[in-house]
């Protein structure tokens, strides 16, 4: 489910096609995985980046803003992480950091 989320936010992030990119790579301490999902669209502003994670905070003009308000709080529940890079116009990416076992560190 929550790939499914970060997937569809990055397809309407490219509203005139693009480039999706997924990737996967087991941790240097073995003790989990990241998946890193990327997209060629606008990028997400500064200001924006601190609010992505919060319920009902959108830039669309339609959705009800929660789908990474939940795939942030699911990942935190199996003991992971996701972090977010972009640059307005650049694009964004997402990296979600899952351990191996729940309840154990996702630490790379």
């Amino acid at each position: 489910r929550i790939f499914l989320i970060i997937d569809l936010n990055a397809l309407d992030a490219m509203d005139n096609g693009g480039q999706l990119t997924v990737t996967a790579a087991e941790l240097k301490n073995k003790q989990g995985f990241a998946v890193t999902v990327s997209d060629s669209g606008g990028g997400i502003g500064r200001d924006d980046l601190s609010k992505i994670f919060d319920p009902y905070f959108t830039t669309k003009a339609t959705g009800t803003g929660l789908g990474l308000a939940i795939a942030h709080n699911i990942i935190q529940a199996h003991g992971g992480k996701i972090m977010v890079e972009s640059k307005r116009g650049q694009g964004a990416s997402f990296i979600v950091v899952l351990p191996l076992s729940n309840g154990e560190s996702a630490d790379e």
